[in-house]
């Protein structure tokens, strides 16, 4: 690895005489120097980015050879992500940082959560703070390509409406929801989506039925009148119901196997129990004599 380092320092996209690879030399020194090494778990990635582009410029290094400092400055897995660049794009600055914002996934959504969300803290000023925030902002704007006041201005109605959108239709368009920069083409999208579940919606049953089982009571309503249907089987009383609520029409009938009779069960059939009495009597009056 640090081969390849040493190796991504003294290449040269163009230009190969010693004073030019003195001249590219001397510029990855000096960079190594205005610049720590990135921390990928501790570090903000926009922010040394945008620091090392200022330092870059103030050092006067050619942008041809910005890749090339750059990587000296990377940890081993940032290091490893760059090496499989294709050949052609390894040198373009541009490309390799869209590389490094999508390997900390950062899009345009993500630079605008960013920009909304970032809070200042003790140990930092409010100069510091307000460079922060303008290269978040500037990260989401970029990253929409928006390059004039029309376009800012859309941009700043579309998040505005975003914001009134329901969760549940946001998560349909979670794709591209970060994507959207245009306030038409995001109605377009909204109303399109709910002409959709108004075609697809089932339309709603004249005749519903009530049908619960166990403890609770199964009732089939007419819409006509209202009332009970009359082939409906008989109901359970509902848990927690009083018992005045009750339908005591329908509470089941017992019938004694013994005489026949209604409200009662063979065991408390007042027949049996008269019967076993004047047994019980006989027996004693046959132990007395």
């Amino acid at each position: 690895m640090e081969k390849m380092r040493i190796e991504a320092g003294m290449a040269t996209p163009k230009g190969n005489s010693v004073d030019e690879r003195q001249v590219h030399y001397n510029s990855r020194i000096e960079m190594s120097k205005a610049m720590p090494k990135f921390d990928a778990k501790e570090g903000d990635i926009v922010l040394y980015m945008s620091l090392f582009e200022r330092q870059a410029k103030r050092l006067k290094v050619d942008p041809s050879d910005w890749v090339s400092c750059l990587i000296p400055l990377m940890p081993t897995e940032i290091v490893e992500l760059i090496a499989r660049v294709p050949e052609e794009e390894f040198f373009n600055f541009e490309y390799i940082k869209r590389i490094l914002m999508k390997k900390f996934k950062l899009n345009a959504e993500g630079f605008r959560q960013k920009f909304v969300q970032h809070q200042r803290t003790q140990e930092k000023s409010w100069k510091d703070f307000v460079y922060e925030v303008t290269n978040y902002f500037q990260g989401w704007i970029n990253d929409l390509n928006i390059t004039d006041f029309d376009g800012l201005k859309n941009l700043f109605i579309t998040d505005q409406v975003k914001k009134r959108v329901p969760q549940e239709v946001r998560n349909h368009f979670v794709d591209v929801w970060g994507t959207i920069a245009k306030p038409q083409d995001l109605a377009d999208k909204l109303d399109g989506y709910e002409c959709v579940r108004k075609t697809n919606r089932k339309p709603a049953n004249l005749n519903p039925k009530v049908q619960q089982q166990g403890n609770v009571r199964s009732i089939t309503y007419s819409r006509d009148n209202g009332d009970h249907n009359a082939n409906q089987k008989p109901m359970k009383q509902e848990k927690g119901l009083p018992r005045s609520q009750y339908d005591r029409k329908n509470r089941p009938k017992f019938t004694c196997y013994s005489c026949g009779g209604e409200r009662h069960i063979k065991k408390f059939c007042p027949k049996l129990v008269k019967t076993n009495s004047d047994q019980d009597s006989r027996r004693k009056a046959n132990v007395l004599l």
